[in-house]
């Protein structure tokens, strides 16, 4: 994958963390410059991209699927109406991108192959499920970004299909932690289950 040169970074306060990762999304000649950046940076939520080759940041608030009430809604993958639901992964885009129609029905919503089957990803991170014995992550051939959480997870998990009419509680993963939407159908995710994925995140955001 040729990296856009964008990321989503979260600073704790031992740093940045997963930083190889996000690192990885931007060209090789800028990666010092956004290293440097994220090294000095004050804990908080920043969306990266490149301007002239140097580092252009925003901080963000919280994120908004960090709320109690965290519905959700279906709609068809954008990723995959345009490449098909084996693509395989993308790089994070940048916005303005082909997200933004999905993300404005809201960042829990579930995203989904053509013919509505397995769910991919969502609107604003990546998709777990956990089927009572094993974390599960979509097959590593499924169309959708390549999620910097979904890789820090993946030793922990096995690959299957998510299939939209399956019952097994789903999470919600990206740069500002792991999140329990209500799905219609499935019982949501609990807080030990959430703590059990926040714990693995944690131990894998600064290692190395």
């Amino acid at each position: 994958m040729k990296p856009e040169g964008y990321t989503v970074i979260r600073v704790d306060a031992r740093g940045p963390r997963h930083l190889a990762a996000h690192l990885r999304r931007f060209p090789a000649e800028a990666r010092p410059a956004v290293r440097a950046w994220a090294e000095a940076a004050e804990p908080g939520l920043y969306a990266v991209r490149l301007a002239d080759g140097r580092p252009a940041v925003r901080r963000r608030p919280r994120s908004a699927l960090d709320r109690t009430d965290l519905a959700s809604a279906f709609a068809v993958s954008p990723l995959a109406a345009r490449l098909g639901p084996v693509a395989g992964p993308v790089p994070k885009p940048a916005p303005p991108c082909l997200y933004d129609a999905v993300r404005a029905l809201g960042p829990a919503t579930l995203l989904t192959d053509p013919a509505g089957r397995e769910i991919l990803e969502a609107a604003a991170a990546a998709v777990i499920a956990f089927d009572g014995a094993d974390l599960v992550l979509p097959p590593a051939d499924r169309s959708r970004v390549a999620s910097v959480a979904e890789e820090a997870l993946s030793a922990r998990a096995r690959r299957a299909p998510l299939l939209r009419d399956a019952g097994d509680p789903l999470i919600l993963v990206n740069a500002a932690g792991a999140f329990a939407p209500r799905v219609p159908g499935r019982p949501r995710a609990g807080p030990e289950l959430l703590a059990a994925v926040r714990r693995i995140l944690d131990a894998a955001a600064h290692a190395g």
